[in-house]
Order: structure tokens, then sequence, then C-alpha cells
């Protein structure tokens, strides 16, 4: 799936690539639950794990995900899209479980060109509703959603004693 925009394109993750992605997204999922829940890096770590392993069981064949590398024209890795599909056949929707862009790609717009390009590529697997989850303090991802009309659905709270 190619994006005008900045001649960039989503591919499907090869082993390779999802053995990379998944160790360090993995890490970068810990760290997020540290970050938000108070959990330790041990805890968290393990709480990462058991998620990940329910949600891809098979790893890259895991039935209705879909794993994507987002590249340039050049072939530049400039980050990743993941998202499953959820839900009875008649009410589908796409959930974004990650969306990451390497730290030399951001701020110049390619966070909404892998945002666009996920909506098209759930709209060709003839989806018309997406959701995701994002941690609070993720202020640059909550703009960027905010900004491409994406509505809160849920609040959660909490409170350390």
């Amino acid at each position: 799936m190619q994006g005008d925009e900045m001649n960039l394109s989503l591919v499907k993750m090869n082993k390779a690539e999802f053995e990379d992605w998944g160790a360090a997204s993995l890490q970068r999922y810990a760290q997020d639950k540290v970050k938000a829940n108070g959990l330790k890096e041990e805890e968290a770590l393990a709480t990462a794990q058991r998620d990940f392993e329910r949600a891809l069981p098979d790893g890259l064949d895991s039935k209705d995900n879909f794993l994507y590398c987002m590249k340039t024209g050049s072939g530049d890795l400039v980050g990743y899209v993941w998202y499953t599909l959820r839900g009875p056949s008649d009410n589908r929707i796409a959930w974004l479980s990650e969306i990451y862009i390497h730290a030399d790609y951001r701020g110049k717009g390619h966070g909404k060109s892998a945002m666009q390009l996920f909506e098209q590529d759930v709209k060709s697997q003839g989806v018309s509703r997406t959701g995701l989850h994002v941690f609070v303090f993720n202020e640059a991802a909550i703009c960027l959603y905010e900004s491409m009309n994406y509505q809160t659905t849920d609040l959660c709270y909490q409170k350390t004693l």
C-alpha cells in the first residue's frame, strides 16, 4: 500500500523484520506499562510478554493481524504499523495495536502518513471502523489522533494509595 505524500508505503514484515520489531516493541510496551501503571520492570516485562503471546499466538502468521514496516521509496525503514481485525464478520473493527516512528523520522509528518496508510489498508479489508488505545502521557500521539478526528470513547482512572 502506497502513500502519495512523502512517498511512503506499508510493506508486510518478513520474518527477520518481525523478530527485530517484536523484541523492540515488547520493550517499548513494558516501559509504557511501568510509566503508566507504576509496575516494576520485571512485572511489566512479564505482562507485556503475556499480552504479546495472546495477541500473536502464531507470531507473524497470527490470524487477523496485519504487521507492516513503513518504508520510503528508497527502502529506508521509517517505522511500523500493527493492527488486528476484531469482532464478528458483519461488524469488524480494525484495532491499531501499535504505530511506531523511529526517532530520526519524528516531527516530519510521518505519523500522519502512517495513520493515513493504516486507514487505507483497513478500507481495503472492507472494514469501516478503527479503534486504538493511547497512554495518557503520549501527548504527541493524542494530538495526532485528535487531528485526524478520532474521538475519545473510554476513560480510565487510577489512584495510588
